[in-house]
């Protein structure tokens, strides 16, 4: 049996390990290191690997277009597409606030990264496409917004405090929290243009 190795804490705890058990916390570091290295690989495969492996599990055609071709497509589609910005909910405030014209996929003015610039509270449609044809990729592009992988869920607890950039942002408050009542205390600055501009 391995010696006991005597550990004093900062708060002058003392914590016996056995060599066997300090080891096996080294090993399982290692093991969650390594693989937050690999993970992406597996995760985000290239587009050939994945097309390769649809077509190998029988998918359809319409699956391959979704799933496979497009999304590594759409960036291409995107960039040069406008949309339209208008508030749909009240005539009045309509009229207050005309629509505007900014692009589908903005950068981000500080680090340079692009996101989709579409929100299915205020973008109305995509000019430069028809209607029938905007409304589709709306479509498309609200529920690719919407998918679990994308979101934060927030627990609010007192005196809690989040902070999110709206450049790259959509956020949604659920009402979960009925009957409880929800007070915040909210703070804007003043937005920048959005621009688009290619890598």
């Amino acid at each position: 049996m391995s010696a006991p190795v005597r550990w004093r804490s900062p708060l002058s705890r003392q914590l016996t390990l056995s060599l066997t058990t300090l080891a096996l916390l080294l090993a399982l570091w290692w093991l969650v290191t390594a693989l937050q290295l690999i993970a992406p690989l597996f995760l985000s495969p290239p587009q050939q690997v994945r097309l390769r492996a649809a077509l190998s599990l029988g998918a359809s055609r319409w699956q391959l277009l979704r799933l496979v071709i497009l999304p590594g497509a759409l960036p291409e589609i995107l960039t040069g597409l406008r949309i339209g910005l208008g508030v749909g909910w009240s005539t009045l405030a309509a009229a207050n606030h005309p629509p505007l014209l900014h692009p589908v996929v903005r950068t981000h003015p500080v680090s340079g990264q692009q996101a989709l610039f579409v929100n299915q509270g205020f973008t109305t449609r995509i000019v430069d496409l028809t209607p029938k044809e905007s409304d589709a990729l709306l479509g498309f592009l609200f529920a690719h917004i919407n998918k679990p992988e994308f979101q934060v869920r927030w627990r609010w607890r007192a005196n809690d405090v989040a902070i999110w950039d709206n450049r790259v942002t959509q956020h949604y408050a659920n009402a979960d929290y009925l009957p409880a009542r929800r007070i915040m205390h909210r703070a804007t600055i003043l937005g920048d243009k959005p621009f688009y501009r290619p890598t």
